[in-house]
């Protein structure tokens, strides 16, 4: 791609430090992702890790996916270089304006899951959907997925196991190490998104992290009439389902009423809804409106800090650490 010239770190991704730079001979902005060589343990897994996100990226290519540049290497680090998104990301757009309207919710999550409509059919699946994975371009015109550091292929007669990705935005199977093909968790990670965005709060959120897994478990949420309309709230119910042959898939969700912007509702929609509220407003239920602000969560906090019984006790890296503006 020729000459790059590093400006300033603007991010932290699952492998390494995200700065800003500039191509020299065409001032295009970039984002470069850099990956120190120090010869540790930790260092030679993020570059593995950094090897299959290039790779997944180069083989990928959509409008609201961050476009790859190509790689750099040196003696003391090695760069990715990828598309810049100047609206920064949804989760700072979140916490500087607060619960996203539906109008325009509707449009960020209808193409964060055409996004991963196309990621699957290519043969991957993401496993670390979250807000700081979404960039926002100039203007708010259209979302581009990024950060694939967890990234893998997938096929239907395969599953995995590995417990990767971020609490809360994890699907309930990966947390507790069971087999899964891979679809279904991108599916239930879009859920979680679409709450965060909904609501500005952090998804299924409780006074501790035991309440709050048991929540996710269950799937369990609590979407008030001013965050969402009853079809949002139903498309919620599916998306996040906590039987992965129940859930949602892509398809499903992109051909829902909510998403298509459709004014007619099923009966059945109606009723599964209802009996969905019902369970919902049980004393576990927290609503909200008393749920704490979003924070910025490193990747592996899901399973460093909340999934420790069942994915094992890993020890404790830098990467175990909450980060907030």
């Amino acid at each position: 791609m020729g000459e790059v010239v590093i400006d300033r770190l603007i991010g932290e991704g699952s492998c390494g430090s995200v700065y800003l730079g500039s191509h020299q001979a065409t001032k295009k902005l970039v984002a470069v992702k850099e990956v120190r060589k120090d010869g540790s343990t930790r260092s030679g897994r993020l570059l593995q890790r950094l090897d299959k996100e290039a790779k997944v990226m180069s083989s990928v290519h959509h409008k609201y996916i961050c476009q790859y540049y190509g790689r750099v290497e040196s003696d003391e680090a090695s760069y990715l270089l990828m598309e810049y998104a100047k609206g920064g990301d949804l989760l700072d757009y979140i916490n500087s304006q607060g619960a996203v309207p539906e109008k325009k919710a509707r449009r960020i999550f209808k193409q964060l899951l055409q996004s991963l409509q196309f990621l699957h059919r290519a043969g991957y699946v993401h496993r670390d959907v979250k807000p700081e994975n979404i960039f926002m371009t100039e203007g708010l015109k259209s979302i581009k997925l990024g950060d694939f550091g967890f990234a893998t292929r997938w096929r239907p007669d395969h599953t995995l196991d590995a417990c990767v990705g971020t609490f809360p935005y994890t699907a309930p199977e990966v947390l507790d190490q069971r087999p899964y093909v891979g679809p279904e968790v991108d599916a239930f990670s879009c859920g979680t998104v679409l709450l965060a965005m909904l609501t500005a709060r952090i998804p299924f959120a409780a006074p501790n992290k035991k309440q709050s897994l048991a929540l996710l478990r269950k799937g369990e949420f609590t979407l008030l009439p001013e965050h969402g309309s009853p079809r949002a709230a139903d498309l919620l119910a599916h998306l996040l389902h906590p039987d992965p042959l129940q859930r949602y898939t892509i398809d499903d969700a992109l051909r829902h009423p909510w998403v298509q912007g459709s004014s007619r509702a099923g009966a059945l929609a109606l009723r599964q809804l209802l009996a969905f509220s019902s369970s919902s407003s049980s004393s576990t239920a927290v609503s909200p409106s008393s749920s704490p602000a979003l924070k910025r969560r490193r990747t592996d906090l899901a399973v460093l800090e909340v999934a420790q019984k069942t994915c094992g006790k890993p020890k404790k890296t830098a990467g175990s650490s909450i980060l907030t503006r």
